[in-house]
């Protein structure tokens, strides 16, 4: 990985900045991949950490286990063609968040999005212990979309999920009924 580009942003010289942000590029697939790294600062302490690209789903439940909540959103149409599938990870102890979202489609009455090698992550950290519900991650949760619990929108439980997304080599694809989504 390398460091490619650094932006430090202050609005008073004599105070400690609002944030910093790292660029960082790596090579995957033979595709050079960027992102920005954000540590976002409020009164004079680290409040924000967001990453423009999280690790795999399934290397992020085998190392941090099981979430305090998952939380899905996706439409009952294809918008121009398209239609993603939102499937957001809430840590609420470690003050972690990470959102995934991937192309869906629609077969009959059931929206479907696979995960495995196909997602685009983004990871937010906030202070532990402040986190009170999973709208404190904004730059993964928008407050104008519709999200349910994974349970609500799946007939998935968390332990089903678990044990499917945490294994690579499993088919990590998320079904949900197009009525939810109306």
């Amino acid at each position: 990985m390398t460091l490619h580009e650094f932006t430090n942003y202050q609005h008073d010289e004599n105070q400690i900045p609002d944030y910093i942000e790292l660029w960082f590029d790596y090579e995957e697939n033979e595709e050079r991949i960027y992102f920005p790294v954000r540590y976002s600062f409020e009164n004079h302490l680290l409040k924000i950490v967001y990453a423009g690209q999280a690790p795999r789903l399934s290397n992020i439940l085998r190392k941090y286990g099981k979430p305090d909540e998952i939380w899905i959103e996706t439409k009952s149409y294809k918008r121009e063609g398209n239609l993603s599938v939102r499937l957001n990870l809430v840590y609420l102890q470690k003050g972690m968040a990470v959102g995934y979202v991937v192309d869906g489609d629609i077969q009959g009455d059931i929206v479907t999005g696979c995960f495995a090698d196909k997602e685009t992550g983004i990871l937010h950290l906030l202070v532990p212990d402040v986190v009170t519900s999973y709208k404190d991650f904004v730059s993964i949760f928008s407050l104008e979309r519709h999200y349910l619990l994974l349970e609500e929108a799946t007939s998935l439980t968390m332990d089903d999920f678990m044990q499917q997304f945490s294994d690579p080599s499993k088919l990590q694809c998320i079904e949900t009924p197009t009525e939810l989504w109306e």
